[in-house]
């Protein structure tokens, strides 16, 4: 089992380095763009959300989640979903290490080298965000800079579990209809209809916004589960 785990985390070499560049860079500009823009905005309520460093970090989360989940969801179909459908699942089911071990081990390793590298570049491009409010006071929040990191981690924890649950329930749906548009298309829908909330979620209340992180992240693992069930018992016509 041990050969095969590494066979496959060998296989996601290459992406590693992207994953953690698109969330780094994009979570460092989008977090200084809406720094600055709320540093020059009025003071009206609708751009209160502009004004603290949790309002900012959650807008700039939800773009940064976007990204990757819709980068991510082609990854999925390069590296996981397109062995899963058409005549190429035959090749696979005839693999003598088992159906569902052979897909719940290549779930795991593309699940942990994508969240350990997102969560790298996330936490490391909020630090460098931080110790530079710091030291040029942008934002002016009233938090504490120790506040404000313990929220970013929290923040990058929530973001990166949602964008895997996001990546994940996309690949399964292009899994059940045999499509691989069928898995960008359910990771742009998704995106776009949990944008706003989750940005709304991050800026109200990061650590209930983990809690429901972590709630659909159990959620997702029964449903890859079920999903490593369904093709062990498939027919193969």
């Amino acid at each position: 089992m041990k050969r095969h785990y590494n066979y496959e985390k060998r296989k996601l070499t290459p992406i590693r380095y992207t994953i953690f560049l698109i969330a780094f860079l994009s979570q460092l500009v989008f977090l200084f763009f809406f720094a600055i823009v709320g540093h020059f905005e009025s003071g009206d309520s609708s751009s209160d959300i502009l004004k603290n460093i949790s309002g900012i970090g959650g807008l700039a989360s939800t773009i940064t989640m976007c990204i990757l989940a819709i980068y991510g969801a082609v990854l999925l179909n390069t590296i996981i979903i397109e062995n899963y459908i058409g005549e190429n699942r035959i090749r696979v089911y005839l693999y003598p290490y088992g159906r569902k071990k052979l897909f719940l081990l290549k779930v795991k390793c593309f699940v942990l080298v994508f969240l350990k590298f997102q969560f790298l570049g996330l936490v490391l491009s909020n630090v460098i965000f931080l110790l530079v409010e710091f030291v040029f006071p942008i934002v002016n929040s009233g938090e504490g800079i120790f506040l404000n990191l313990l929220m970013a981690i929290n923040s990058s924890i929530a973001s990166s579990l949602i964008t895997l649950v996001v990546i994940l329930f996309s690949g399964v749906i292009g899994i059940r209809f045999s499509s691989l548009p069928a898995t960008i298309v359910s990771s742009i829908v998704l995106v776009v209809v949990l944008g706003n909330l989750i940005a709304m979620s991050f800026a109200a209340n990061v650590f209930l916004c983990l809690l429901v992180a972590i709630a659909l992240t159990v959620l997702i693992y029964f449903i890859i589960l079920y999903a490593g069930v369904r093709i062990e018992n498939e027919d193969v016509v």
